[in-house]
């Protein structure tokens, strides 16, 4: 009975563990739209302190890179052409970023283990 209590404390704090690893990217992707739509309405320091968090979150050196130039940018008035250009262009930026580094880690996904193909 022992092992078996062991047994799932052990699975419960890997569940524990998974779901907080999940919930951060949810919250960088939400502060990340909440950024874009906050540049594209024209609220400037609303968008900066969105991107920002964003930014922080991020792991992968070149996105970080490019929302960095984004809020220097937004420290002075910009047009609204210009806002959506800027919106456009980060977004595009950070969907164009390969699949593996979207992943945890790099790691393969669970469907690619579960399910190998064979030549």
């Amino acid at each position: 009975m022992l092992k078996i209590g062991r047994w799932l404390s052990a699975v419960a704090a890997g569940i524990v563990v998974w779901l907080a690893a999940s919930g951060l990217t949810v919250a960088a992707e939400r502060d990340l739209y909440s950024g874009l739509a906050y540049l594209r309405a024209g609220s400037q320091a609303r968008a900066e302190e969105h991107l920002a968090k964003y930014r922080d979150e991020e792991g992968d050196p070149v996105i970080r890179k490019s929302v960095d130039r984004v809020l220097g940018l937004l420290k002075r008035p910009l047009a609204e052409e210009v806002r959506e250009f800027i919106a456009a262009t980060l977004e595009d930026s950070i969907r164009a970023r390969p699949k593996a580094r979207q992943d945890s880690g790099g790691r393969p996904s669970y469907w690619s283990r579960m399910f190998p193909v064979f030549p």
